[in-house]
């Protein structure tokens, strides 16, 4: 068995077809920033396309030495060093032939691209009204499909997991190039997302907020009182107010008095960055545990997990936006 760790781009439908928005993209260059999609876009799609329920993935490389099993950690770059896996593939084997897609399924991702082409959110070659010059782009495309595993073999996630680097080697940014893995780096990495592939689905936010992340009620629930006690938060609201003589986002920088006047003066919110799963029975809050941030950060920090990390990975994302 060889293992790899592979780049993947980013995707909001679960790398299960292509999502929107992605034209100009400022996470991934190259490919799916001009063409609005990519074809690692349906690598978790689970389509059966041959006997024995086996699926394809895509793989533009060749490996060195092809022969034999590989299992693949599939993670997207969030930028200043932060990865977030995507998924696994697990005894997969190279076949240089590449895909023979069913024409069901090239008629079904045909249509696919070609709704977000009408949206004009697909450039390059695909930038065609035709459906059916589409589907034979695809077609064309079918043979760098070469991973080949059984459906039962892909690990998909439910959300991406931040990654802990003391468990990453040093890995390369490109598409096209996996980082070989040791196999007991890849088990550190298998080990650690482990445990959140079988908790259920909590509500994010207590008072009414979307669907997000598994974390298991008890922690959701201690980390939101954590965050809403009144003395401690008072505490580190006053500390931050003596330093800068002003509120604003420890992320975007957004000052709330200055967008809304005097009501936004003393508005911000807080976040508890340690995560409670992690803190020892009868451990206590403290006002330096807290970050100062506004409402759509500090909403956007609960839509990543794990809670470590998620605050450096918010910022990274800004950092990232702002330069491009």
């Amino acid at each position: 068995m060889r293992y790899l760790f592979q780049r993947i781009v980013h995707n909001d439908h679960r790398w299960k077809s292509p999502s929107g928005g992605r034209l100009n993209s400022v996470f991934d260059k190259g490919y799916v920033s001009e063409h609005g999609f990519a074809h690692e876009d349906w690598n978790f799609s689970r389509k059966q396309e041959i006997g024995g329920g086996h699926s394809w993935g895509y793989c533009y490389y060749q490996p060195k030495s092809p022969e034999g099993a590989f299992s693949i950690a599939f993670a997207t770059y969030e930028g200043d060093g932060i990865w977030s896996l995507a998924g696994l593939y697990e005894n997969a084997v190279y076949d240089p032939l590449g895909a023979s897609f069913s024409e069901d399924t090239l008629s079904e991702r045909a249509q696919q691209i070609h709704k977000l082409q009408r949206s004009g959110q697909i450039g390059g070659e695909y930038d065609i009204p035709s459906l059916r010059a589409i589907k034979a782009l695809l077609a064309d495309e079918q043979q760098h499909y070469r991973w080949k595993l059984h459906v039962d073999h892909i690990v998909q996630l439910d959300f991406s997991i931040t990654i802990p680097s003391e468990l990453l080697p040093s890995v390369g940014y490109h598409f096209s190039r996996p980082t070989e893995l040791t196999n007991k780096q890849y088990e550190g990495i298998k080990n650690y997302i482990k445990s959140y592939l079988s908790r259920p689905t909590a509500v994010d936010f207590e008072d009414g907020g979307d669907i997000e992340f598994p974390e298991g009620g008890r922690t959701q629930k201690e980390h939101y009182r954590l965050e809403r006690n009144p003395a401690v938060v008072k505490i580190a609201k006053a500390n931050f107010l003596r330093k800068h003589g002003r509120f604003f986002c420890e992320i975007c920088s957004f000052d709330f008095a200055t967008t809304y006047g005097s009501i936004g003066k003393t508005f911000i919110e807080a976040h508890h960055t340690v995560p409670v799963c992690e803190m020892p029975p009868g451990a206590t809050t403290k006002p330096g545990d807290m970050i100062l941030l506004c409402s759509n950060c500090h909403r956007m920090v609960h839509r990543i997990r794990p809670w470590q990390g998620s605050v450096n990975k918010l910022k990274a994302l800004m950092t990232s936006l702002k330069n491009d």
